[in-house]
């Protein structure tokens, strides 16, 4: 279930986002006692190309730590057909160089263990409701996916609230450009459920929550964790992933048990405020000749 949980993070860290198309949202997160973040996000999308200008701070109790208090300026350039992302630290003035294709190299034949005796249920539901948010007129969805371990004393469960808006200034462009990036990506996602039932009834659940129509205005996932009390035993077990998430939650303020005594482990929040279709001149694509390679 750990590796579940890591590989749902990191697919909600990398999902990107056809005239250009500038989008501008602000987002929050935040997990257990560790804290987390909330910042403003903007977008520009031209063709095959993608820029992500982030401004953000560190939040609870490692902020200090992590960020010494600070705002934060991060931007990844993606250029799709030349197959490279760069990661830039704007405050630093430096950049790493990635390429899809060393990811897409290292998915071997090998295959991994799985867990057989997992069980998996996924739902999505149109609630059936419209909602107007920052001028856009959506439609709420909710998706849902339970993962419970064979002992079934943990679940782990996500669950989405989508709110989705079908008519967007330049739909076609970001549509095109996600296309773009899953195709050149097809290798990875075709190697998540080679060898691992785990993972491919990951990425079942989230391309049936990509085949809603629409673009997401407003996000809010959950990781919601419930465990049954165990049966008291004179011999030494490791605790289960289910309480140590458990007590995770119970550290953070943000984190509150409802009614039916499920905690919520992690929590990400994202509204776009505006989307407009805009000329985005080529330069805004390419590194600033000061900045410096680290990698």
């Amino acid at each position: 279930m750990r590796k579940i949980f890591l590989g749902f993070i990191a697919s909600v860290l990398f999902i990107s986002l056809s005239a250009d198309v500038k989008i501008k949202e602000t987002y929050s997160s935040s997990f257990g006692f560790v804290g987390g973040n909330k910042g403003e996000r903007t977008t520009f999308i031209k063709g095959h190309k993608q820029k992500i200008e982030e401004t953000y701070e560190i939040t609870g109790a490692f902020s200090m730590m992590v960020s010494k208090g600070k705002t934060m300026h991060m931007a990844t350039i993606t250029d799709i057909d030349r197959d490279i992302t760069y990661h830039i630290d704007l405050d630093k003035g430096t950049y790493s160089e990635f390429k899809n294709s060393d990811v897409n190299d290292k998915i071997d034949d090998k295959e991994e263990k799985d867990s057989d005796k997992t069980k998996f249920e996924f739902d999505i539901k149109d609630m059936k409701k419209t909602k107007v948010i920052n001028g856009f007129t959506t439609k709420y969805y909710v998706a849902t996916m339970k993962i419970i371990s064979d002992d079934d004393i943990d679940t782990l469960q996500i669950k989405e609230d989508m709110w989705m808006a079908q008519n967007v200034p330049g739909y076609s462009t970001i549509k095109e450009f996600n296309k773009a990036i899953y195709g050149k990506n097809s290798k990875a996602l075709k190697g998540m459920d080679k060898g691992n039932k785990d993972m491919g009834y990951l990425k079942e659940f989230y391309t049936k929550v990509s085949e809603i129509k629409g673009y997401p205005i407003k996000t809010v996932i959950k990781m919601i964790s419930n465990t049954e009390e165990e049966k008291e035993s004179d011999e030494e077990e490791s605790p289960s992933i289910g309480n140590m998430m458990k007590m995770l939650g119970k550290k953070s303020e943000s984190s509150k048990e409802n009614k039916d005594k499920e905690t919520v482990i992690f929590k990400a929040t994202s509204e776009v405020k505006s989307i407009v279709e805009v000329g985005i001149d080529d330069k805004i694509f390419k590194l600033n000749k000061e900045w410096k390679k680290v990698n």
